[in-house]
């Protein structure tokens, strides 16, 4: 790593021309400095982040570079994203009067899916005019339109206030910068502050993509031999529901790793038990020993959000709070989860009792003496799918559902599994799954295609918790999935884009439709060439595991839109019928002339018909205008008050 923290050459100090400090900033390339919009705003006199772009100048100071003289700096051509009505944005792309003379930027890289990432941002509170260090992890996302990321701090005494707007959020354990603090929470006592990662920070101003690494940014090596307990408390969290995935892929290697003796321990804790592979293909005899998968198949989670005043003062003066001061609503309820590579680089004896044993067909609740009990992970059916047919396990599956399922029908046939059964998978599976050594069974791409393609279509949808275990990398076995599940994403992408017509033709504030499917796309196709032009295996293997996770998060967050939709929609639909019924009764009991009531209904009936309304509003209006019904009809004595 070249960029070690206190060396960093591109930290920047942000102040007006009379020498108060405004904020923090960081420098991309020679000429351009990152920064908030709301940092920028009190140098013109504003105190707050206009729509109109400043044209008054900052100075920016390069703290790094002793004896270098500041350099005057404004706005750059598309690089004002000032705080939106829906408190989203707040970003400011400055340019230099001059480029720094041999000085490196910072390298803006993508989060991977780690929310226990230790962070830290490099600030100017007042009282240390030369800056201070603070360290946080990131604890999940938050803020207006969940574009937030809340870091949680490491020491309780140093925490992030006035002064650190600006700062680069910075990755400990690469030097890369993976965010900027825009807000901070009032009470230092809360331990909580808030950045904006760099896809957001692209999102609102396209120019900096220019100074995006390619890569995401992912564990450095020594985190990719991990202690049992990491990948025990990975599985735990992802099938308890307290990290944010639907479809967790794992390479599991030998079968005398770390990982496969954690997959055994969920398949004996599973509710149900796990039905043997053919006792005549022993476990190690199909596919190989594997290999360790250098990758870092993290997890990514989120937090509920924080409910307090988020920075009620500013010590530095000249500093705008950053956000609104109360709750910011809720979150997805999902904790953090672990995000530590499940790959053990290590061999080692088969706890199972040698190559002649067949992995993960121990009964549950049977007791296996070479291995220490865990808690049940609640896993609905695990399946070995090591020496079986896509059809044995759709079969398996299926036989779980049964006919409660409500997709009743005959049994998968011997032969392969028809599209009509494909379908009924993606509906009857289990809530949590887990199909292990996928590469092993008889007909891994047909596996993939009519039983496991089938359910990860369905499982953002239905909220699964699906766990894919392959024994080696599998690299194009995963590649084919990944090419699926990005074009469900667009799929999905484009279903959402028409439900959001409809929705916001009716309904005030409905969320934006992410769009993430273009860049995902093109980012496989790179990909996909990258697997044919000898690139280096580890690097190759941890951007498929991170664009795993990419597609898996996209199309989590497409259903979680479709569900805001649904009950905004909802929600209009129940305050209309409400109004209806309340006008037939008043109509019922002779209340039609009625001058008080009529200004109730009409002022009900123009929220909800006039074009998008504000729900809070309507549902005040609403009960209004039908308690002053119950009223009237109490007074006439005709007992409809209920």
């Amino acid at each position: 790593m070249s960029d070690i923290h206190g060396h960093q050459p591109w930290p920047v100090r942000v102040r007006r021309g009379d020498g108060m400090i405004l904020g923090s900033g960081t420098l991309l390339g020679d000429r351009h400095v990152l920064t908030c919009a709301h940092v920028v705003d009190p140098a013109a006199g504003r105190a707050g982040a206009d729509p109109p772009v400043p044209e008054t100048k900052v100075m920016i100071d390069l703290v790094r570079r002793p004896g270098t003289p500041s350099v005057p700096a404004q706005v750059a051509v598309d690089g004002w994203a000032p705080v939106d009505a829906h408190g989203q944005g707040d970003v400011a792309l400055l340019e230099l009067a001059g480029p720094v003379p041999e000085t490196t930027g910072a390298r803006l890289v993508r989060l991977g899916d780690d929310w226990r990432r230790p962070v830290y941002a490099y600030g100017f509170p007042a009282g240390f005019v030369h800056g201070e260090t603070v360290r946080a992890v990131l604890a999940g996302q938050t803020g207006p339109g969940s574009e937030q990321i809340q870091l949680d701090l490491v020491d309780p005494g140093n925490w992030v206030r006035g002064g650190f707007s600006g700062a680069a959020v910075v990755d400990a354990g690469t030097g890369h910068v993976v965010g900027m603090v825009v807000s901070y929470h009032s009470d230092p006592a809360a331990g909580r502050s808030y950045m904006v990662p760099v896809p957001t920070i692209v999102r609102h101003v396209p120019a900096v993509a220019a100074w995006v690494v390619d890569e995401p940014v992912r564990r450095p090596p020594d985190r990719l031999d991990i202690d049992r307990l990491d990948i025990d408390r990975l599985l735990a969290d992802f099938f308890a529901r307290r990290s944010a995935q639907n479809v967790l892929v794992i390479v599991t290697g030998h079968a005398g790793s770390t990982t496969s003796a954690a997959i055994r321990r969920v398949i004996r804790s599973a509710d149900r038990q796990l039905v043997a592979p053919p006792t005549d293909h022993p476990t190690g005899t199909a596919a190989g020993s594997g290999a360790p998968d250098p990758a870092d198949p993290t997890g990514a989670a989120g937090t509920p959000r924080p409910t307090g005043p988020q920075g009620t003062a500013d010590p530095t003066g000249p500093e705008r709070t950053p956000r609104p001061a109360g709750p910011q609503g809720t979150a997805d309820p999902a904790g953090p989860a672990d995000a530590a590579d499940p790959t053990d680089p290590t061999g080692g004896p088969d706890p199972t009792g040698g190559p002649g044993t067949d992995r993960g067909c121990v009964a549950a609740g049977a007791v296996d003496l070479t291995e220490p009990a865990v808690p049940p992970f609640g896993v609905d059916l695990a399946v070995d799918a090591a020496g079986r047919s896509a059809p044995d396990v759709a079969r398996r599956i299926l036989d779980l559902a049964g006919p409660s399922s409500g997709t009743a029908g005959p049994e998968p046939p011997a032969g392969p599994v028809v599209p009509d059964h494909g379908a009924r998978l993606g509906e009857a599976s289990p809530r949590s799954l887990l199909i292990d050594n996928i590469d092993a069974a008889t007909d891994p791409a047909a596996l993939l295609d009519t039983v496991v393609g089938p359910i990860v279509d369905r499982a953002a949808h239905r909220d699964l918790r699906v766990l894919l275990g392959f024994r080696q990398p599998a690299v194009q076995s995963r590649l084919g999935l990944l090419d699926r599940r990005i074009s469900s994403l667009r799929s999905a992408e484009t279903r959402t884009r028409r439900r959001h017509q409809t929705a916001a033709a009716r309904v005030a504030g409905v969320p934006a439709v992410p769009a993430e499917a273009t860049s995902l796309r093109i980012g496989f196709t790179r990909l996909r060439a990258a697997t044919t032009a000898g690139a280096d295996t580890g690097a190759l293997l941890a951007r498929l595991t991170a664009f795993e996770r990419a597609a898996d998060r996209a199309l989590r967050r497409v259903e979680q839109v479709n569900r805001e939709l649904d009950r905004g929609l909802g929600e209009h639909r129940r305050l209309q019928g409400l109004l209806n019924a309340y006008q037939a009764a008043a109509t019922a009991g002779g209340l039609t002339e009625d001058s008080t009531l009529g200004g109730h209904y009409r002022r009900a009936h123009e929220l909800l018909w006039a074009g998008p309304c504000d729900l809070t509003e309507a549902d005040r209006a609403v009960h209004g205008y039908a308690a002053a019904v119950r009223a009237a009809l109490d007074a006439r004595g005709d007992g409809r008050s209920g």
